[in-house]
């Protein structure tokens, strides 16, 4: 079959596309499939149509409705998986690259199996049956294989997330890697990072449970009211998926470390550090919807007075 060249300069630049958004996906600038459910349905979304066309041909509904019913529905699911894609991005130059780029691979995997199965089991010279029926379901394995290799690869979460999610689109939230509101609340903790010289966030989700009267020792730099800044689970009324999402992005830890996290009833994020630092952390955290308190440390010299007065 011989294309145009319009044809094959647009096949490049979708090809160029595609290799693109999976290294931005990787490299966490956009993102392609949030998880494996929206890799799933995505993926399914041509069998599902055509499922339901044979559906309604057992029914004995006129074969031109049929098509039409099933025509309405992978156009529907088409836009669920856009939405997806436009919640999970949060710049237009993102959410169009990551699109684009998995409806061209999903494209090209159809086309390539049909490819196949068109072929048929075409025998080539001298030949044998068997040996073609071997070559052939090969290339059908290889070519499935290769397809749900790379769709597992750029999924941000390497999780099932419930399929009611997916439509309700809870389960991309407000989720973004690119210019987004975690970017910025990302941005706030570095900035907060910098002033202390602390760790890395993800060092957060590994503390210790503390008391609430916890004091600094004598001999402490930090002079004058300082604070502990203490995760204390999720707000109420939002869904987890989306809090986890957000979560996991800000402290940039696993989806297992943020679990770890929120099982916690109170968990020490920051110690010791001065009101407008805490200030930034507690936004950053109430905004990603968890439930963060500022927990007012002693100073050195005001425990040195108390052990005074205990004297």
């Amino acid at each position: 079959m011989e294309f145009s060249l319009p044809i094959k300069i647009l096949g490049i630049l979708l090809l160029a596309n595609a290799c693109y958004a999976t290294y931005a996906h990787r490299k966490e600038r956009l993102t392609i499939y949030v998880d494996w459910t929206d890799a799933a349905i995505t993926g399914l979304t041509p069998l599902i149509g055509f499922a339901v066309f044979l559906l309604l041909s057992f029914l004995n509904v006129p074969e031109e409705v049929g098509k039409t019913i099933a025509q309405l529905c992978v156009l529907v699911l088409v836009g669920f998986g856009i939405r997806m894609s436009w919640r999970a991005n949060a710049s237009t130059g993102a959410f169009l690259s990551s699109v684009v780029a998995k409806y061209t691979v999903l494209f090209a995997f159809y086309v390539l199996l049909w490819a196949i199965y068109s072929g048929g089991e075409r025998r080539r010279k001298y030949e044998r049956r068997s040996t073609a029926e071997k070559r052939h379901a090969a290339a059908v394995a290889a070519t499935v294989a290769a397809y749900v290799t790379w769709s597992l690869w750029v999924c941000r979460f390497a999780e099932f997330s419930p399929v009611a999610d997916w439509f309700s689109g809870e389960s991309a939230g407000s989720f973004a890697v690119e210019n987004g509101d975690e970017a910025e609340e990302s941005e706030e903790i570095e900035e907060a990072e910098q002033a202390e010289q602390t760790e890395e966030m993800n060092d957060a989700v590994r503390p210790a449970p503390i008391a609430s009267t916890e004091v600094v020792p004598p001999g402490s730099p930090y002079i004058g009211q300082t604070f502990n800044v203490v995760f204390q689970g999720l707000q109420p009324g939002l869904a987890h998926a989306e809090v986890r999402m957000k979560l996991a992005k800000l402290f940039n830890a696993s989806p297992e470390q943020v679990d770890r996290l929120i099982s916690m009833q109170s968990y020490v994020i920051k110690k010791c550090v001065k009101p407008e630092v805490a200030a930034k952390y507690k936004a950053a955290i109430e905004s990603a919807g968890g439930i963060c308190e500022l927990q007012s440390v002693a100073s050195s010299e005001e425990f040195a007075t108390q052990l005074s007065r205990a004297a």
